[in-house]
């Protein structure tokens, strides 16, 4: 007996999926990757990093000049398709933006931070954002 398959087009292409294990029909059937650990926080000299993904990275240090924090996002620029940009050199193109931050502004925000961090780890409620 044979198995009962179906025809799926995407960007032209054909795809062929047995009816009873379409990823596509039947999202659930789709065999879900592991998850890897997310973010990773460090320091690296005088900056505290933390990384996302090789692909994206906040950054925050000591502007000693400004007497500010200066914190920077950076992260890898793709086309509309995904693909990575490259430079001339074929290195990746990086956006970034940078922010200055005082000393009072990011002491209340580790504040605040630290106050849900201790809510989400004794089991409290932690009041939604909408």
């Amino acid at each position: 007996m044979s198995v009962q398959t179906h025809v799926h087009v995407i960007d032209g292409k054909t795809y062929t999926y047995p009816n009873n294990a379409c990823p596509l029909c039947n999202p659930q059937t789709q065999q879900q990757p592991p998850r890897t650990q997310g973010a990773s926080a460090y320091t690296k000299g005088n900056t505290v990093v933390l990384k996302f993904s090789s692909a994206c990275i906040l950054t925050a240090n000591w502007w000693d000049e400004g007497k500010n924090f200066l914190v920077t996002m950076s992260q890898i620029a793709r086309d509309p398709s995904g693909k990575l940009l490259r430079d001339q050199k074929n290195a990746p193109i990086w956006n970034k933006i940078t922010r200055r931050v005082s000393l009072p502004v990011l002491k209340t925000y580790c504040y605040e931070l630290s106050k849900l961090v201790n809510a989400v780890e004794s089991g409290q409620h932690v009041p939604r954002r909408d």
